[in-house]
Order: structure tokens, then C-alpha cells, then sequence
């Protein structure tokens, strides 16, 4: 099966599936050209960042794909997730979202941002970075929340693979892991 078949094909929870938190969070991105995505991954500094310099409790890095069908159809749940989480003034600053499209170029990037209304900053990941530090291939959509441990680093707090569903209930499981030791 070729990587975009996998990409593509229906998601299937797997209980071996992981990916190495300290890789995910040292991953370097670049850093949004919009003042409002910029501020709201909260770094000041220019240039690439590192997804470990968000200063947030929890980020929820979303793994999706420009031409996933499933992340599409998925794309205004996630928004409204979004939504819930920034008109939530208790979670507001403590948790952050992002996208990383995998095998996307920053134009698909922006395509998809445009296409579905995406207000969370989205990054490219042409060369497949996060696939080489995933355990098996990523089948797209893949929420992965990492949580800040006291010593500033991350612990992978739990994965989703597939669509997000209902915002409401997906935001209810991802508190229920950032209120976890």
C-alpha cells in the first residue's frame, strides 16, 4: 500500500501506535507569518520555534492531510473545539491547538486553512517528519495531546486517531486527561 493510500485509507484505533513526545516537541516549525497565529502560540522570538517553547499545559497537535477526506469532514468539529476552547476563559491559556499537515507543502497548508475556515496556526510537514517519529504510518486525522510535565517537558497524555466527532465531547476527554497526574 502506497503512503498516500495509508494517509487516506479509513482510520483504525491501534493500541501500539505511539509517537516519542520529546521528537514531537522539539520538531521545529516556522513561525507564522500572522501576527494573530503568532500571538497565540504565545512565542515572541522569530524564526523556526520548537513545539516545546508553546507555553501551554496541553497541545494538541493535529495530524492531518490536505487531501483526508476524513479531515475535510472533520475540519468543522475541530474549529468548534477550537472555538470552545478560546471562549472558555478557565482553559483559554492552558491549552493550544495546531495542525501539521503531513506530506503537505506550506500552499496545501494554506489551501486547507482557506478552504475550511481553520483559525489555529497549521504547518507544513513536506518531508513527512512527524510520520518518521510515529511508531507505524500516521492514518490521518491523529490528535495527539501533550501534556507539560513540572519539569517543562512533555508526556504524550493520550491520542485520538479518526475524527474528532463531536467538539463537545472531545473537549470533556481531553479535560478529563489534563486533570490527570
Amino acid at each position: 500500500m502506497g503512503l498516500l493510500a495509508v494517509l487516506l485509507s479509513p482510520v483504525i484505533s491501534s493500541a501500539t501506535f505511539s509517537v516519542d513526545a520529546k521528537a514531537l516537541t522539539g520538531l521545529e516549525l516556522p513561525m507564522p507569518k500572522d501576527p494573530d497565529a503568532k500571538k497565540y502560540l504565545g512565542i515572541s522570538k522569530s524564526g523556526d520555534f520548537k513545539i516545546s517553547e508553546i507555553p501551554s499545559e496541553l497541545i494538541i497537535v493535529e495530524i492531518f492531510s490536505m487531501y483526508c477526506p476524513y479531515c475535510q469532514a472533520d475540519a468543522p468539529q475541530v474549529n468548534e473545539l477550537h472555538r470552545l476552547i478560546e471562549t472558555n476563559p478557565s482553559i483559554k491559556n492552558k491549552i493550544r491547538i495546531i495542525g501539521i499537515g503531513t506530506g503537505n507543502t506550506p500552499f496545501e497548508v494554506e489551501v486547507f486553512r482557506k478552504k475550511y475556515g481553520v483559525k489555529f496556526p497549521l504547518f507544513p510537514d513536506e518531508d513527512f517528519r512527524v510520520q518518521k517519529i510515529s511508531s507505524e504510518p500516521i492514518r490521518t486525522p491523529v490528535f495527539i495531546m501533550l501534556k507539560k510535565k513540572p519539569d517543562k517537558s512533555f508526556v504524550v497524555q493520550d491520542i485520538h486517531t479518526g475524527e474528532s466527532k463531536e467538539a463537545d465531547a472531545f473537549l470533556q476527554r481531553i479535560l478529563k486527561g489534563l486533570r490527570k497526574d
